[in-house]
This record gives C-alpha cells, structure tokens and sequence, in this order.
C-alpha cells in the first residue's frame, strides 16, 4: 500500500487510518491512536502522528517519529514528533510544529516547553506543567492538576476528566485561549482562570457547583464561559 501525504483528513482518509491500525497487538496504544486520529479528524494538530500511526505496521516503513515504549525517563528535545507508550516521567522541549502523543499521565514536577505549533495529547491525567511561548493545543483524556499556561497568539484545551489545577498566561496579558472540561470544575477554579487578562478567553464548563448560564468576566475584553449542569 502506497503512504499517503500529510493532509488535513477527509472522512474517507480517516477510516483508512483506523483500518490500517485495527491489528495492532497493543489494545491501549491501538485505542490513543484511534482517539487522537478522531481528534485530528474534526481539526486536531496530529497529521504527522496519524500518518506514523498508519506506517506502524508496515515493515518497510519507518514511522518517522522517537517512540518511547514505556515511561520518558530522560529529558527530551528536539524532536517535533514524539509518541510516549506509558507516563511523561521527563522534562520535554518541544520545537517547531511538534506533536505529542502520551499515552498515559503526565507526572508531577514534568514540565513541558512549547516554543513552536503544538498539539499535546494525553491519554491519562494531566499533573505536570506547560510553559508556553507560542500556540499550541492541549486534549487530555483524565483529569488535569496541573499547572497550564496559555501561549500567543492561540490556545485550545480540553479536558475529559475534572479539573482542578490551573490555567494563566505565561507572560503578561493572555492573548486568545479557550477552555472545556467535560469533568467537575470547582466554581473557585473557574474564578481563578477568568482573574487573569485575555484579548479573549472562552469556555464551556459542563459541570459545575455554580448554576447553568452565561457568564461574563473581566474588563475591558471581557471572558466568556458557559456552565451547562450544577452538581448538587
């Protein structure tokens, strides 16, 4: 079969993706490459890693990104794709339009640098720390910790489980982010996150101890967010 070029996917171009990887061997690394070749086709940052997922299971081909097995346990930089098969246990740099995939938790006190493009995937809980000086996108299947701080001029994040950690500009005013946690968030954290100043923040918070509604905060850009059911 011949390799495709990395193009944003049409619907057609992502069934042939899940095709290609249904045999693998590793059910849970088989289940982040379907989860992140979704995400890639309603407009996620990982051509590059669907396009390796694809060439796994070809002999002759090389997947064109380091692949750690199990946990990171040295610092990584350098490399724009990066696909770790167990816990972020190392400090990374990321570099120009980097991709990368961790299949399970990002671990306390790990600190990831985004310096370029960026999409960050995370197959567990998110509990380290982002530094970020550019865009990027952050998509985290557990619950989140940690520490993010939001890069210029775009930052996209969204999380399955709750959360509890935090979320800032990384140096001064914010420029454009958004946010939705599909988990529990705290009132308080959500006050915390709309206390810093943004060209424009946006959020959706689907569960919440703060009744459903339309929020606005902040001044003179003010930031908008949705809360869509009260935990009692």
């Amino acid at each position: 079969m011949k390799n495709t070029a990395v193009v944003p996917l049409t619907i057609f171009s992502l069934a042939w993706c899940i095709v290609a990887i249904a045999d693998s061997k590793d059910k849970e690394w088989h289940d982040i490459q379907i989860q992140v070749a979704s995400i890639t086709g309603i407009g996620g940052r990982f051509y590059q890693s669907v396009d390796a997922f694809t060439k796994e299971r070809y002999p002759y081909s090389d997947p064109g990104c380091k692949v750690i097995n199990g946990d990171s346990l040295d610092e990584i930089q350098g490399s724009e794709v990066v696909h770790i098969k167990g816990n972020l246990a190392s400090d990374i740099i990321l570099g120009d339009h980097s991709e990368l995939i961790v299949g399970k938790d990002v671990m306390p006190d790990v600190k990831i640098h985004v310096n370029g493009l960026a999409g960050i995937f995370v197959g567990g809980d998110f509990k380290g720390k982002i530094i970020a000086k550019s865009s990027y996108s952050l998509y985290v299947m557990g619950s989140q910790s940690g520490v993010i701080t939001t890069g210029s001029p775009t930052t996209n994040v969204v999380v399955h489980g709750d959360f509890s950690g935090k979320m800032y500009p990384n140096e001064g005013d914010g420029a454009m982010a958004s946010i939705q946690v599909y988990g529990f968030t705290d009132v308080a954290v959500i006050n915390n996150i709309y206390s810093y100043q943004y060209t424009q923040l946006n959020g959706a918070f689907y569960n919440s101890n703060v009744d459903p509604g339309i929020y606005q905060e902040g001044s003179p850009f003010p930031g908008l967010y949705t809360v869509v059911n009260k935990v009692k």
